[in-house]
């Protein structure tokens, strides 16, 4: 055998061996899924599954194994309400798959047919230097956009730094950073009404989108990524995970193979656990539906409470017209000061000491009665009302809602105004 011969059937080996390695860290990667949801709902497993419940049987060599019933995941052509059975162990290879390894080319070409959508239905149009921009703006798209986002990237910067600072001070476990900021915070609301109409064309024009931009990946388990996700023939599309549950053991628990869902194992389970497991799930649905009808019911009385405040609500505006209805036509109720001027002639200026004196007097007269703008008229006449008003005004509100005037800066204004007066006319004499 030459040394050129014994290179490439060691190379051939080495290529086996590293097959066979790759192939075994596929297997060897199961997801781990604890509780099997039967006689509780306490399963849990990653994330990415969503909904989902598992089923465990006995395999004809005796082994503990089960099958995983869940929503389609990653692409696929399946109703989102679909039920999909997987093995558990094979469960891990569909979690691997969920996006298209081309999603970027793809997502880049739809970009492109997109761009030219949006242009020809007069959304966006090409600036002289080539960017897009808005039509009823006149402003860059692509520059809008990368300002929001640079925005958005110190914001959260921010308030990492200043979580970071928080915690550092802090013993024991640590909170997870996490933040509420979205890219359309920073943009200015003309360009969120410009996107929001290019997102509303997009939704309308997706099917175009798709025909154009042909996609074929789809999400397959098997260490081979090749068997393809089927909806589950015996639960109703839409079932809740209590419905799909009760559907899946009633059925798998009555067959003497496993033929009809792709095994040849057989389920072993007596009678009497069956039997047990059925009754729970039956109960479990019993309760679900039970609160859902207790639900529906609150529901309606909160309705048919709305309702009647609604009715007691109209009432009570009504009432209120009727009120205001009246005051229209109600004379106004008479002042403190006006009726005291309504039996001699009240001051039409403050031109002489009497005319002060009277004033003064009057004001101090009348104790703790609020003093407002109107009254203010009664008592010097319209030409210096508004003049000691603005300058004696406080911040307690009257029953007409305008401040009332505070007395003691009247009084002092009045007693100032009153003193120069008489030394004018001391002066004058």
């Amino acid at each position: 055998m030459s040394a050129q011969t014994k290179k490439v059937e060691q190379a051939s080996a080495d290529q086996d061996k590293v097959q066979r390695v790759e192939v075994r860290e596929v297997i060897e990667k199961p997801v781990a899924l604890s509780g099997d949801r039967i006689s509780d709902n306490t399963a849990t497993g990653p994330r990415e599954l969503g909904e989902f419940f598992v089923v465990p049987f006995v395999s004809r060599s005796g082994l503990p194994d089960s099958l995983t019933f869940h929503r389609p995941l990653g692409c696929h052509n399946l109703s989102p309400g679909a039920w999909v059975c997987t093995p558990t162990k094979d469960v891990h290879t569909l979690l691997d798959g969920l996006r298209d390894p081309s999603e970027g080319e793809l997502t880049r070409k739809e970009n492109i047919v997109l761009n030219e959508l949006w242009i020809t239905h007069g959304l966006l149009e090409k600036g002289t230097d080539g960017d897009l921009l808005y039509v009823k703006l006149k402003i860059s798209r692509k520059a809008s956009l990368e300002g929001a986002e640079k925005s958005l990237k110190e914001a959260i910067a921010k308030l990492r730094a200043e979580h970071d600072a928080k915690q550092s001070s802090k013993k024991g476990k640590k909170a997870v950073f996490r933040h509420n900021l979205a890219l359309s915070n920073f943009l200015a609301e003309n360009v969120k009404e410009e996107e929001r109409k290019l997102a509303e064309f997009r939704r309308k024009h997706v099917d175009e989108l798709r025909q154009r931009v042909p996609r074929s990946f789809e999400t397959r388990s098997g260490v081979f990524r090749d068997v393809p996700q089927v909806a589950v023939p015996y639960i109703r599309d839409g079932a809740t995970t209590s419905e799909a549950r009760l559907a899946a053991f009633q059925r798998l628990y009555r067959l003497s193979t496993m033929a009809e869902v792709d095994t040849s194992d057989k389920a072993v389970l007596t009678e009497t656990e069956k039997d047990r497991r059925i009754k729970k799930l039956e109960e479990d649905l019993l309760f679900e539906k039970t609160v859902n009808k207790t639900n529906t019911q609150h529901l309606r009385l909160a309705e048919d409470k709305a309702k009647k405040n609604e009715l007691l609500l109209g009432q009570v505006r009504d009432e209120f017209k009727q009120i205001a209805a009246q005051s229209a036509t109600t004379p106004k109720r008479e002042t403190f000061f006006g009726s005291l001027f309504k039996s001699r002639d009240k001051p039409s200026s403050l031109n002489t000491l009497d005319d002060f004196d009277v004033v003064i007097e009057n004001i101090k007269a009348s104790g703790n009665t609020p003093l407002t703008h109107e009254d203010l008229r009664y008592l010097v006449g319209d030409s210096e009302a508004q003049t000691l008003y603005d300058a004696s005004k406080s911040p307690v509100l009257g029953e007409d809602g305008k401040p009332l005037v505070h007395k003691p800066a009247l009084l002092t204004i009045l007693e100032g105004r009153r003193k120069t007066l008489a030394k004018k006319i001391a002066k004058s004499s």
